[in-house]
């Protein structure tokens, strides 16, 4: 990669920050440069188990963070609720940690061939030009 942000490279095959919740797993990959404002753009996979619909799902998002001096700020890009894409989605009876981890090693696996494959729904979230990482 060059230290020229905008002919820098994004992409799902770095390794992502992983965050682990009750019933969620995030991958975070930080896309370009922070704004003027300090706010960072990203790409998110979102791997979570709905209890009301018995169902596991992934979900590529875009949101940003702000670390102002140690408290960071984090939200998700307006366009974020309704631009969206489903990666993987498993039905379930029930919960379970073994299954929402394999559902996140899949669907991040799935998210990197799609992103290999040039998909255009996919590249797009890595692109800091695109209108997903619009505020």
């Amino acid at each position: 990669m060059t230290e020229n942000s905008a002919t820098e490279t994004f992409t799902p095959a770095a390794e992502p920050v992983k965050t682990v919740a009750d019933r969620t797993i995030t991958a975070t990959w930080n896309v370009g440069p922070a704004d003027e404002n300090g706010w960072q753009p990203q790409a998110r996979l979102m791997v979570s188990h709905w209890k009301s619909v018995k169902r596991y799902d992934a979900q590529l998002r875009v949101g940003r963070v702000k670390d102002e001096g140690g408290s960071v700020s984090d939200m998700l890009n307006y366009s974020a609720l309704a631009n969206k894409v489903v990666i993987a989605e498993q039905d379930a009876t029930r919960f379970s940690r073994n299954t929402l981890n394999a559902v996140y090693e899949n669907a991040l696996t799935l998210l990197r061939r799609r992103f290999e494959d040039g998909e255009d729904a996919v590249t797009a979230y890595f692109d800091p030009t695109s209108d997903k990482h619009a505020a």
